[in-house]
């Protein structure tokens, strides 16, 4: 008859899915459709939610043992919910009166509104919240391997809290307020409470349907006669248990006391939940004893027959019904559990840590709040998975879930006393928690199992019933002993009459005064002489003592009252008067208390504020003087008399216009405007001068219930102060304005002077350049050879001082321009490294090159100056033997050109210095120190950073960051072999400087070209007009002639000769204009002092070009 029909794990995991997502499809209907949530029966369906998946497995592992067709803790809840009824209906009724959010919230607004014992009643309520958590994933991770056969193959218990959990944030977290009416939520526990009865009914039907026959019930009540019998202390502890936890667990008091409640609805939970408990229950003994009957001893877990017998019987759709039904009864458990103890824990735990970090006022409370209620939700529910995984295998569900019940037991008695006892105090209750809590602990068998109890009494309990019973006695003699220790504040006393003389609005029978009890009420407050004047009244004079009082003189005392204690106090000693003669009293002692603390508060304000530096003035909501400090009477100088309470603004203002303080063209319209502004309540700051000459700053803040406070500084000295440093402060500008003007003056003047100065010293040394490559030219082979070489190279070292010169004035005057294009790197580094080799060759330097293929864009002259000045820098300062490297590094979309050497190196605290002018750091380098300075401000001028890095002993490294391009190849063209020697032409050579034009002669005479001397255009056209056949192939013009310019001429030559002459112009002076208007009449521009190599290349190359006709 027994089989093993166990289900595949991949369809059991997707029907837990499946069923998980009705959850889902309930909180949209139940969006859709809000009005189904308010009938009476979803409320008592969602009561239901105490019957968790112990419902469904412990309590049948618990009737094989006991044989009882009800569990003793179903028994207390439906005794506490039909007899206890009025107990209930007092406990939701004051909660939604107090607008509790929680059990914790109760129990502290009850104990004098404690926040500690409102933390610890959520610390017990953690520690019994996730160990039963715990016990619902148990449940769903043990009953998946019996229905699947596995064995932890499938981690659904994971999946399971986590589906759970994210529905529990959707649906529970959307409104912030516990109060508010939450549909989903409510209709989501409803059909989880409906299916796990459906799924419980099926079951016992289905079995009944298939073990009538084979096992009959003669078989059944065998079995059931072979239980053992229970103690009646066993059976009373958890009947006990039953009816405390029906309000104690959180969620189960958040669905009697704190969530909305239908009209009814505990009035008609009070049969229908009974009644479910009853339909639940009906087949749990069946079950249990046909387990017994089937299974061998021991063979099958009891707690887990409801899933076994469909399995063994080849029942896998009932098996599975079973499982989803404990799976549903878990799952409400689950979310609303969560849903509830994250709620408490953010409550007490975490808005008050809130309150001291942001502040109540700070826009992002309410985010965090709901940020924090959403992730202690998933922090439960992992909470919840990790005990599941680290408890004992060997532990059943009916005792884990015992451990918690009795641990959440311990608030029923705080719960029942502050409902119907006065007495007690927020320190009896924590101390009576600790008690019961620690009781429970060390007792229950899930924690310290005992094996032998050592006294007589409670030798026939469980250990369970044993630590119930004795757990809630320390828990009461706690309570018991810290209340007659430390009794209740008069607060505290006074809270506990809204519990405990709680009565339903439109309860009769207030309690009336007697004249003389209102007599001694309003003497105790305002004095017997005050009191004897109000009761003397004729018409209050001939009432007794023992009578009533009438209605008229209770409000002519209450009136009497509120003008000593305030109308809020008054009112608070009239109902505790109303309502008991020692609450009065407690009131009484409470209230003198406040009057003397009030007293002393406002003697020590009035001391302090005497005291401050600053003059005060407080204003009331009417625009009336009330308070003020001597330091505002000495400030404003009024007369004596004239401050006084209750002074109207008004009148001081008309007393300031009176007396010249306050003027104006309207002295009414400044009135009116200045009461005005107070009167619309808005902060204001401004100064007002004395007649004395004080300058005062008033800054007037609103007050909350109206008004303002004022204070008045004297800022005399301070704006005194201010008006001479803004004087200091605006000659010290002058100076440095006219130093920098000066300064800029004397730049330009230094500027202007240096490219003057270069200009005219070019002219002699261009001839003296040119006369000395004609003589080296004429030496060869002679004994002056060696002398000419020598004059030939210090005038090179003077030309490139001046050279040097020439640009750090243009460069500091900005008159170069940048001309960028796309050039390779190696077109202009091949040239200077075989120009300096040579230069390195006779210092005994090594020169190495690393060729590159790089391309870059830049301003190819300026970038070869600044290379050309680095590699002069390192040739000249590396010691004989060393060596100077030259290459190109690629650094992302950049290319860095670096110039190494291992000379001396630059000291750290130097190396700023190498950059100014005429700056060599005393190592006897040749040159006035300009080289990297120029270097410096080309490379900004450029865009191309200059950086340096440098060791003392090791050597320096310079690298330039250019801009990276990419390759352009082009095929060279082809060039044939030119002569050394000048192709013989005719040239027109003009310079206004006789000795340039002299040396121009020599030189070009030595190289046989046939010449026409000028030294303007006059006498140029002279000659060419005696001789008119004669046309020239070249012109050779400088730029800056007496009359006109050189290009200007050039123009007049080519128009006389009716043909494009070529032409060169020389000039020393290398701007832009000069370079530009060469450039406009397709001439070579060369510089002075041109040197005999150079002039030479240009003549044979423009000599190559197609002669002119003519």
């Amino acid at each position: 008859m027994l089989t093993e029909a166990q289900l595949s794990p991949g369809w059991v995991a997707l029907a837990v899915a499946a069923f998980l997502a009705l959850f889902f499809v309930v909180a949209y209907l139940a969006q859709r459709f809000p009005n189904w949530s308010e009938r009476p029966g979803i409320y008592s369906l969602c009561l239901a939610v105490c019957c968790t998946s112990w419902a469904f497995y412990g309590i049948v592992g618990q009737a094989s043992q006991t044989g009882w067709p009800i569990a003793p803790l179903y028994w207390g809840t439906m005794l506490m919910m039909v007899l206890g009824y009025p107990v209930l209906v007092k406990m939701a009724r004051i909660s939604r009166q107090q607008n509790v959010t929680s059990v914790a919230d109760f129990l502290a607004g009850r104990y004098g509104r404690s926040a500690p014992l409102a933390g610890v009643v959520t610390g017990v309520c953690l520690l019994g919240g996730i160990p039963y958590m715990a016990l619902q994933l148990r449940s769903v991770g043990h009953t998946f391997d019996v229905l699947t056969g596995s064995s932890g193959a499938w981690d659904t218990v994971l999946g399971v809290a986590l589906l759970m959990g994210g529905f529990a944030v959707l649906v529970g977290t959307r409104k912030l307020s516990a109060t508010e009416h939450n549909p989903a939520l409510l209709l989501a526990v409803a059909f989880s409470s409906g299916f796990k009865l459906l799924a419980m009914l099926v079951l016992g039907v289905g079995l009944t349907l298939m073990l009538k026959q084979p096992v009959g019930w003669e078989a059944l009540q065998q079995q059931w006669q072979q239980t053992q019998p229970v103690p009646m202390a066993v059976v009373f502890s958890q009947i006990l248990i039953g009816a405390l936890t029906l309000f104690c667990l959180p969620r189960q008091f958040h669905v009697l006391a704190v969530g909305p409640q239908p009209a009814n609805g505990l009035c008609s939970a009070r049969w229908q939940l009974p009644l479910y408990l009853i339909l639940i229950n009906l087949f749990v003994l069946p079950i249990a004893l046909w387990g017994q009957t089937l299974f061998a001893q021991g063979s099958v877990n009891a707690d887990l027959y409801a899933l076994a017998l469909p399995l063994a019987l080849d029942a896998p759709g009932l098996a599975l019904l079973a499982f989803l039904g404990g799976l549903a009864a878990a799952a409400g458990m689950l979310i609303l559990g969560s849903i509830v103890l994250s709620t408490m824990f953010t409550n007490e735990w975490v808005v008050p840590w809130l309150f001291r970090r942001v502040g109540l006022e700070d826009g992002r409370f309410r985010s965090l709040l709901q940020r924090w209620r959403q992730g202690g939700i998933v922090l439960l529910l992992l909470l919840a998975y990790l005990f599941h995984r680290g408890i004992g295998e060997q532990e059943t569900l009916g005792g884990l879930g015992m451990l918690a019940f009795v641990l959440l037991a311990q608030l029923g008695p705080l719960v029942l006393l502050g409902l119907y006892w006065r007495g007690g105090s927020a320190v009896a209750a924590i101390t009576a928690l600790i008690c019961g809590c620690l009781t429970a602990l060390l007792l229950m068998p899930a924690l310290t199992p005992w094996s032998v109890w050592p006294w007589g009494w409670g030798q026939d309990w469980d250990p369970v019933s044993r630590a119930i019973v004795l757990s809630l006695s320390a828990n009461l003699v706690g309570f018991w002993l810290a209340s007659w220790l430390s009794p209740p504040s008069p607060a505290q006393s006074q809270q506990a009459q809204r519990f405990v003389g709680n009565r339903p609005e439109g309860a009769g029978g207030e309690r009336r005064f007697s004249v003389g009890q209102l007599r001694a009420l309003v003497a105790r407050f305002v004095g017997d002489a005050s009191a004897e004047a109000l009761f003397a009244l004729p018409q209050y004079a001939g009432l007794k003592a023992e009578q009533t009082a009438p209605e008229a003189l209770v409000q002519a005392s209450v009136h009497r009252l509120s003008g000593v204690l305030g109308a809020a106090s008054t009112r608070m000693v009239m109902e505790a008067a109303r309502q008991q003669e020692s609450v009065l009293a407690s009131v009484v002692d409470l209230v003198d208390e406040a009057q003397q603390m009030l007293s002393f508060n406002r003697e020590l304000l009035h001391g302090a504020v005497d005291t401050i530096d600053q003059g005060l003035a407080v204003v009331n909501a009417e625009l009336e003087l009330v308070c003020w400090n001597r330091q505002y009477l000495k400030l404003l100088d009024y007369p004596e008399g004239l401050i006084r309470a209750g002074l109207p603004v008004e009148s001081l203002l008309r007393f300031n216009v009176a007396r010249g303080v306050l003027t104006g063209a309207d002295p009414e319209g400044l009135i009116r405007r200045r009461m005005a502004k107070m009167r619309q309540g808005h902060p204001y700051q401004h100064r007002h001068h004395t007649r004395s000459g004080r300058v005062l700053q008033l800054s007037g803040n609103p007050m909350p219930g109206g008004g303002y406070v004022t204070t008045y500084t004297d800022v005399t000295h301070a704006v005194q102060q201010q008006e001479e440093l803004e004087q200091r402060v605006a000659a010290r500008t002058r100076e440095l304005e006219l130093a920098r003007h000066e300064a800029e003056l004397a730049n330009r003047s230094k500027t202007r002077f240096l490219a003057a100065a270069s200009h005219d010293l070019m002219q002699p040394f261009s001839a003296l350049t040119l006369l000395t490559s004609l003589m080296r030219q004429q030496a060869k082979g002679t004994e002056l050879a060696k002398m000419a070489d020598q004059m030939s190279r210090s005038l090179e070292a003077v030309e490139s001082l001046l050279a040097d010169l020439v640009a750090i004035s243009r460069l500091d005057a900005r008159k170069e321009a940048i001309q960028p294009k796309a050039f390779s790197l190696d077109s202009m580094l091949s040239p200077l490294v075989e120009e300096f080799r040579l230069q390195g060759q006779a210092r005994q330097v090594q020169i190495h090159y690393v060729p590159t293929q790089a391309w870059t864009y830049s301003d190819a002259a300026m970038l070869r100056r600044a290379v050309q000045n680095l590699l002069a820098n390192a040739v000249r300062y590396t010691p004989a033997g060393g060596k100077v490297l030259l290459g190109v590094r690629r650094r992302g979309e950049r290319l860095g050109i670096q110039i190494w050497d291992n000379g001396p190196g630059i000291p750290k605290d130097k190396q700023e210095l190498v950059f100014e002018e005429f700056e060599q750091l005393g190592q006897g380098g040749e040159g006035l120190g300009l080289g990297l300075a120029i270097v410096q401000r080309i490379s900004a001028l450029i865009a191309c950073p200059l950086q340096l890095w440098s060791e003392p002993g090791r050597g320096t490294l310079f690298e330039l960051s250019v801009p990276k391009q990419q390759s352009q190849h082009s095929p060279e063209p082809s060039r044939a072999p030119r002569s050394e020697e000048p192709v013989t032409r005719r040239l027109v050579v003009v310079d206004n400087d006789p000795l340039v034009l002299s040396a121009l002669q020599a030189l070009l005479s030595s190289w046989g070209c046939d010449l026409m001397l000028a030294s303007d255009g006059d006498s140029l056209f002279e000659q060419l007009a005696a001789q008119p056949h004669w046309c020239p192939d070249l012109l050779v013009v400088d730029y800056h002639l007496d009359q006109g310019t050189g290009t200007d001429l050039i123009a007049q030559l080519r128009q006389a000769f009716g043909q494009p002459v070529p032409a060169i112009v020389l000039s020393a002076d290398p701007s832009e204009s000069v370079r530009q208007a060469t450039s406009e009449l397709d001439g070579v521009f060369m510089r002075k002092p041109v040197k005999a190599p150079a002039l030479k290349r240009q003549i044979r190359r423009l000599s190559e070009q197609p002669q002119p006709v003519g």
